[in-house]
């Protein structure tokens, strides 16, 4: 169970637009007596629904400005249950973790209170949004009480009608199903920016592969330098020599081409024990130019493309079984949305890095040091 401050609209916007670990959103709409209280009940039980639908399944209560409609105050007339919350009010928060909160501030100061009216208050808080929801998903009287169940990514909403004369148990089976049915889907879904990771990974190992490259690379110039020195090499002959052996682009036959030519041109230098220790750096910068190189292609734009638009497959087949699920004598109906301007997509969210991947192919083409060098102007941006 999560608490989100905030108007209908605002909350709404949240989870279609912002990205969040749920997978999908249930909101209850019911505002008599009985429908607040038994959802109060379910507040003050809130660990143990949370066990039933993991963290996957989001069962939203919200409230619009609580520090105005808090009436629970301490003998020194602070209003604990806004203050806590103040703390905490610019993201969803877990009900446990609220709840724990304003219990251990209360019971340091050992007022007198009751902590089912801590449940109240937010199941009342999220009674008074109801007539807004219904306003915002176009829900009619008789389908009163209902859930409103919000996928990720899906530009629908699922509308269910309760039993008119429903029980705690109703909310457990209808949470306890849609958790069934992410589980049977992938319960790993969503998860955590896994083609962000991999990319900040790579982009490190390129670093470290960078640095060492290019301290290879002023090893061969120092030796390229003492040559031309030693044997009086001109300027015109050692600058393109030192050019080409410290070059990343030129290949490492090509450098031997080069170096045969220059000793037949200063065969004194054909002896200089510098030439094996230029091939044997040239060697490790290989195998950094190699490795450079898988960075590039190991996360190729179009497998990350691909795992995303499974994922969204898999969102979408959930969307579909919800929308088949019911309670006796009623029917789920779905409701399009187009209440955001700005809707989640996974399929977005891995085409943002996949142009992040092409990018670095074509701008791999320009060699390595660019690349780092473009990538650290990137992070520090």
């Amino acid at each position: 169970m999560i608490f989100k401050e905030g108007s209908a609209q605002d909350v709404h916007n949240w989870f279609v637009s912002e990205k969040t670990p749920e997978v999908a959103l249930c909101i209850f709409l019911g505002a008599a007596k009985q429908e607040i209280s038994i959802l109060s009940s379910l507040i003050d039980n809130c660990i143990e629904i949370d066990s039933i639908i993991g963290n996957l399944i989001g069962f939203l209560l919200c409230g619009n400005n609580i520090s105005a409609q808090s009436s629970f105050t301490c003998r020194n007339q602070q209003n604990f249950i806004a203050a806590e919350y103040k703390k905490i009010s610019n993201k969803a928060v877990p009900v446990r973790d609220y709840l724990s909160r304003i219990d251990a501030q209360l019971s340091k100061r050992k007022d007198n209170y009751r902590k089912e009216e801590i449940a109240s208050f937010i199941a009342n808080s999220s009674a008074r949004l109801v007539p807004d929801f219904i306003d915002l998903y176009g829900v009619s009287q008789k389908e009163l009480p209902c859930m409103i169940t919000l996928i990720k990514g899906i530009d629908k909403t699922i509308v269910t009608p309760f039993p008119a004369r429903f029980t705690s148990d109703h909310f457990i089976q209808w949470l306890s199903q849609i958790r069934d049915l992410v589980d049977n889907v992938d319960r790993h879904l969503l998860s955590p920016d896994f083609y962000i990771t991999e990319v900040s990974e790579l982009i490190n190992k390129n670093f470290e592969y960078e640095n060492e490259l290019r301290a290879k690379l002023q090893k061969i110039k120092k030796a390229a330098i003492g040559i031309s020195g030693k044997y009086q090499v001109p300027v015109d002959d050692a600058l393109p020599m030192i050019s080409v052996l410290t070059s990343q682009r030129q290949k490492s036959k090509e450098k031997a081409e080069y170096i045969q030519n220059f000793i037949l041109k200063y065969p004194k230098s054909e002896t200089d024990n510098r030439w094996q220790k230029i091939a044997s750096l040239q060697k490790k910068v290989d195998q950094l130019l190699s490795l450079q190189n898988d960075i590039i292609t190991l996360n190729n734009p179009k497998d990350a493309s691909e795992r995303l638009e499974v994922e969204y497959k898999k969102l979408h087949l959930i969307y579909d079984q919800i929308s088949n699920l019911k309670f006796e004598f009623s029917n789920s109906r779905t409701v399009k949305i187009t209440t955001s301007d700005k809707i989640w997509k996974p399929v977005e969210r891995v085409n943002t890095t996949s142009d992040l991947l092409k990018k670095l192919h074509s701008i791999y083409e320009k060699g390595p040091n660019y690349l780092s060098k473009l990538i650290s102007n990137w992070i520090n941006y």
